[in-house]
């Protein structure tokens, strides 16, 4: 019985995974942003430190999302939008600097 419902599971997720993403895609993107102002600017261009950020992230993100979304789908997803994402971090922390 539970190997069926692994199977449906299995069979749904290709549908599933890109209606999750276009849900949750912003809140994941926001928490990674905060996260990687807490990294030291020479760090974010290592992927390896942006990898273990996300790694962290996903951590955070509800449970149906982490059972629909592989953390390495995330990883990706994230990496394919690295220069955008950055490039808000390096706002964020301009920001951070005027404010204070």
């Amino acid at each position: 019985m539970f190997d069926q419902f692994v199977n449906k599971v299995k069979q749904a997720l290709p549908q599933m995974s890109p209606e999750l993403w276009k849900q949750h895609g912003s809140t994941i993107e926001t928490l990674v942003v905060d996260n990687l102002l807490n990294i030291a600017e020479d760090k974010l261009i290592n992927d390896s430190d942006i990898r273990a950020v996300i790694a962290k992230v996903y951590e955070l993100l509800p449970t149906p999302v982490r059972l629909v979304l592989p953390r390495d789908t995330i990883i990706d997803k994230i990496l394919e939008q690295k220069t955008p994402i950055l490039a808000k971090v390096a706002s964020a922390r301009e920001k951070r600097k005027r404010e204070a």
